[in-house]
């Protein structure tokens, strides 16, 4: 009986839906040559029959409703299995025309380049017929994307700030480009500053290298010395501020950056990423540390790395800039 009750209702529920739906066919067609109001009124109508619907299946029919939220799910699911199917049929195709492009997108994706950049280049070659000048094509594009500074740090100075995550080299690149311009320029010029509070003989290692370089190390304290802190910048001709390694900057190095933002100092904001990162783990120190807006990168470790492509992606299609490379533990010939 309670089945019988059930069908009686959904046959009069979907028979009242399919005339409703009907009859905004109907005035649909009426609105779009007479532009009438009334299609809005049959569209609520129809919205709240559905609802009315849903809260009756859920309410007395509860069974049935998690039935439907199943289907529904997997329904979801299946789209999911169709649309990767359908990419990799694309694959496939492609691939079956352009056996050198499968070739070339291969030796690629090897050298640890994103799939989406390495298709990416693939789609600018007109011609892949000759493996190897097609690969020298693809060598030029690459080298073409990858963007440099305009300015030498290391002749000219600047404030730079190191930024990344705990172990990348971020004291010890620093130490490299003050001992470049100290040993053109003397150490006069020259200032360091720490922001690496936390991190167990972090102002150690930095007052170590400014001992030895002859030049002053300054801890950041909070907001208070920040007044000390611009006066130092305002003075020298290049100050190298360390900060803390960290996943994603705190409010400490937030603060710091916008407030040398809000008294208009120039910052070289350079992003560490080591080669020997994962492609994936690279896009998260990216993302972790976007809102500090870096305008450049350094890849360090490429002596610890077999791979390149990586690090060029990230710096590629994220648009940072590559200011120096650094392959060894070495001041500062590395």
């Amino acid at each position: 009986e309670n089945n019988q009750e059930r069908n009686k209702i959904y046959d009069s529920l979907s028979k009242r839906i399919d005339i409703l739906y009907k009859s905004v066919d109907e005035k649909y067609i009426e609105q779009q040559r007479a532009r009438t109001e009334n299609f809005s009124v049959l569209q609520k109508q129809v919205t709240q029959l559905s609802d009315d619907f849903s809260d009756y299946i859920t309410s007395a029919l509860p069974d049935e409703m998690n039935s439907i939220m199943q289907i529904h799910e997997e329904i979801g699911d299946l789209k999911d299995v169709l649309g990767c199917q359908t990419k990799l049929l694309d694959w496939a195709k492609w691939g079956k025309n352009n056996p050198s492009g499968i070739s070339l997108i291969s030796r690629l994706v090897n050298a640890g380049f994103g799939v989406g950049l390495s298709k990416n280049v693939m789609s600018n070659i007109s011609d892949i017929s000759d493996n190897e000048i097609a690969w020298r094509n693809v060598i030029e594009l690459l080298t073409a994307g990858i963007k440099t500074p305009e300015i030498n740090i290391q002749k000219e100075g600047g404030v730079v700030m190191a930024l990344g995550r705990t172990g990348v080299g971020k004291t010890t690149t620093l130490a490299k480009i003050a001992t470049k311009y100290v040993i053109e320029n003397g150490p006069s010029e020259v200032a360091f500053i720490n922001l690496d509070g936390k991190r167990v003989g972090g102002f150690d290692q930095l007052d170590t290298y400014g001992r030895i370089l002859n030049v002053p190390v300054y801890r950041f304290d909070g907001e208070e010395s920040m007044r000390s802190i611009l006066k130092i910048i305002r003075s020298r001709a290049l100050v190298l501020i360390d900060t803390a390694g960290v996943n994603e900057p705190g409010k400490e190095i937030e603060s710091f950056v916008n407030n040398l933002s809000r008294n208009k100092v120039d910052v070289h904001k350079l992003l560490l990423m080591s080669a020997n990162t994962q492609l994936h783990n690279l896009k998260e120190i990216v993302d972790g540390f976007r809102k500090c807006q870096p305008n450049g990168c350094v890849i360090t470790k490429t002596d610890e790395s077999s791979q390149l492509g990586n690090v060029i992606t990230v710096s590629i299609e994220d648009d940072l800039p590559v200011y120096f490379e650094t392959f060894g533990q070495k001041v500062p010939e590395d």
